[in-house]
């Protein structure tokens, strides 16, 4: 349903009232987002992050993260709400124990860290992905070359089996874990 330019109440009105019919209608959420990003503010926009259901996030992670980035649909950058903005959506994933958003959010941050040259921070943030058994095939990838070259072979296996479990859709990304796998697999075996 359109409104009239300068309708906000009715608009979100109109917004709250199709997703009480439909929670999981990821389009619906993705124009209340886009919608609410016109004036974005971390707590409104962590609100509907905490509202939305877990299998609909995955598809909005990408612009929650955009909002301050200049890529929004209102273009506003502020690199600063940006972080702020990731941080209440982790705790607001980890608050609800929504496992798949805390692997997520805990790979960015790693990736951000890693970009920054900060190693103890991306392998911690590393740790927490892989933690939640949950961790995205990249991330897995990056922390168990890492692990590899410090000798965590019995880590990195555990990591690469839970990834593995649920294959990555790459191939080439898939057939690197399968083997970075084995070496760890046989690097156990001649420990024993």
């Amino acid at each position: 349903m359109r409104y009239q330019s300068g309708r906000r109440d009715d608009t979100l009105d109109a917004y709250i009232r199709a997703l009480y019919y439909n929670r999981s209608d990821a389009d619906l959420w993705q124009e209340l987002l886009d919608y609410a990003s016109f004036a974005p503010h971390v707590p409104a926009l962590a609100e509907v992050f905490s509202r939305v259901p877990f299998e609909v996030r995955p598809k909005l992670w990408g612009s929650f993260a955009s909002v301050f980035n200049g890529y929004s649909r209102a273009g506003v950058e502020d690199p600063r709400n940006a972080e702020a903005l990731q941080a209440a959506l982790l705790r607001i994933a980890e608050r609800q124990n929504d496992g798949v958003s805390i692997a997520h959010f805990n790979g960015v941050q790693a990736t951000a860290a890693e970009k920054a040259g900060d190693f103890a921070a991306a392998v911690d943030a590393w740790r927490r992905a892989a933690a939640t058994g949950k961790a995205e095939a990249p991330v897995a990838d990056r922390f168990t070359i890492w692990l590899v070259k410090q000798g965590g072979y019995g880590e990195a296996a555990h990591i690469l089996r839970q990834v593995l479990a649920d294959p990555p859709q790459g191939k080439a990304l898939r057939e690197r874990l399968e083997k970075r796998l084995a070496r760890c697999e046989k690097a156990l075996a001649g420990e024993r």
